[in-house]
């Protein structure tokens, strides 16, 4: 699952991280081993691949460790004698509730697959949408004020561009 990995989205709806130690779960998440549902985690990786000293990872880690989700720890830290291990039980059960159970992952993968392309057919039809968000600027900055109210900012890619502009337009009356 190097390359391939899946967060849970609870996570971020309550945000109980903050985007750097959601990077820093998502970068752990996809060490993750599926076939023996163990965590492989070396310190001095992360910390060298988001620049942050061992101990700041370590007190990241730590603060996993007291996150709850669905009665499930986010992080638990074991110490041995060769050092320290890790388990990630909310993983382990995000993982085995969408088929990644035992050593048969096809069902798993085919779930994951399969909300996939559900997701591809539901995708929204923006206005402008071979726009960048500078483009997309340029176009709503040179609008006549009777379309650009037309438009809502969900119908952008890029709804804080419509934002900005409103903002401009009203500190310019």
């Amino acid at each position: 699952m190097k390359d391939y990995y899946l967060s849970s989205e609870e996570l971020i709806i309550n945000k109980k991280l903050s985007d750097q130690e959601f990077r820093i779960y998502s970068y752990i998440c996809s060490a993750y081993g599926v076939a023996k549902h163990s965590a492989f985690i070396r310190l001095v990786d992360i910390a060298g691949h988001f620049h942050l000293q061992t101990a700041d990872v370590i007190k990241i880690l730590e603060k996993f460790t007291l996150i709850e989700i669905d009665n499930k720890k986010l992080f638990e830290i074991h110490k041995t004698e060769k050092g320290l291990k890790f388990f990630m039980p909310y993983y382990k059960s995000f993982l085995e509730g969408i088929g990644f159970k035992g050593s048969n992952f096809s069902f798993g993968f085919k779930n994951v697959q399969n909300k996939i392309k559900n997701l591809q057919t539901d995708l929204k039809i923006y206005l402008f949408p071979k726009l960048d968000q500078f483009d997309l600027s340029d176009v709503l900055r040179d609008m006549p004020d009777e379309d650009f109210e037309k438009i809502k900012p969900d119908q952008l890619r890029f709804p804080w561009v419509y934002h900005d502009e409103k903002t401009r337009r009203t500190d310019t009356q």
